[in-house]
């Protein structure tokens, strides 16, 4: 992508504004970056009732088993899903089988409850709410009936949003 699509030359010039990579939405039919997303999601998801689970059943003196894991959790990050199993297992490999099960488990639930339509229906309906709120703060339908629904005090005003965007810009310089 080149610098010139990605903002005029004007605000490049203002901005001092630097591509450090084409992040554009170019997918194909890759969508590798989702499935990393879902299998972090159901290790966090499985490492939270894992936690939840010895919180409960735990015996040991001052509930060792359940602080260790809480622990170790919070030393590696189990966003990154595939180091986090690593180093568990590596550490105690029980908790990383336990962890492996608890996340395949949840998964297959998912994965029979899930209903692409719902998902399409959500983000369909969130779309035309933001939609909808832009529109009725960008003419001021404040007084309409209406807009009875929508926040107007949320309404960030253009110059609002310069004002923002010159503030980052002078954090940033």
């Amino acid at each position: 992508m080149s610098a010139a699509r990605a903002a005029p030359s004007h605000a490049r010039r203002d901005r001092h504004l630097t591509i450090v990579a084409d992040i554009g939405g170019n997918y194909g039919d890759s969508f590798h970056d989702v499935d990393k997303v879902l299998v972090s999601y159901f290790t966090f998801r499985a490492l939270k009732d894992t936690l939840a689970q010895l919180q409960e059943t735990d015996c040991s003196p001052g509930k060792q088993n359940y602080k260790w894991l809480y622990n170790f959790a919070s030393e590696n990050n189990p966003n990154d899903s595939k180091a986090f199993i690593k180093a568990l297992f590596a550490e105690r490999q029980e908790y990383g089988q336990r962890i492996l099960a608890q996340r395949q488990t949840l998964f297959e639930g998912w994965q029979k409850g899930f209903v692409p339509e719902t998902v399409a229906t959500i983000i369909e309906k969130q779309n035309l709410e933001h939609l909808r709120e832009h529109l009725f703060c960008t003419v001021n339908l404040s007084d309409d009936k209406l807009a009875k629904n929508v926040d107007t005090e949320s309404c960030i005003q253009p110059s609002e949003y310069q004002m923002e965007m010159k503030k980052e810009d002078e954090t940033a310089a």
